[in-house]
């Protein structure tokens, strides 16, 4: 079972059986995994490469990398992290998830959450987004907001 499934990063920053996975997220004060909570990343393209990885583990920057699959969600999750196309969700550390699909309340989008105009709004807790304004858009030209 996975930790933190869906968010950017591995298993909530816990130490694994490859060492000390790297996560985007921030324990609360006071917790720290693998117990507690904390303040986890996201964005469509962590949720998709997560999934995809479940789906084939030899995938790019999966657990066993050993072929080309989820290179195009590992590119959207790059893409997405670098350009701002985020949003973070409070996270129980302690949840595992096996189930090989993103617990989509725990970790959509939630209002004011910024995606891509490339993204679907259903990764948008409501289900919907909005343009960004003229302004908004001047630094992140793709830019949708979840309603």
């Amino acid at each position: 079972p996975k930790h933190c499934f869906g968010a950017v990063g591995n298993d909530c920053g816990q130490p694994n059986d490859v060492g000390v996975a790297w996560a985007a997220c921030s324990p609360t004060p006071g917790s720290s995994p693998p117990a507690g909570n904390g303040a986890c990343w996201v964005n469509s393209g962590s949720w998709l490469h997560d999934e995809c990885c479940e789906l084939r583990p030899d995938g790019v920057a999966c657990a066993a990398p050993s072929s080309n699959a989820c290179q195009t969600e590992w590119d959207i999750a790059l893409h997405r992290t670098a350009a701002g196309y985020s949003w973070t969700r409070d996270v129980n550390y302690g949840v595992a998830n096996a189930s090989g699909r993103i617990d989509a309340g725990a970790y959509c989008g939630p209002p004011g959450a910024k995606i891509s105009t490339l993204d679907d709004p259903a990764f948008c807790c409501s289900g919907s987004a909005r343009p960004g304004t003229f302004a908004e858009r001047l630094a992140q030209p793709q830019l949708m907001v979840c309603e």
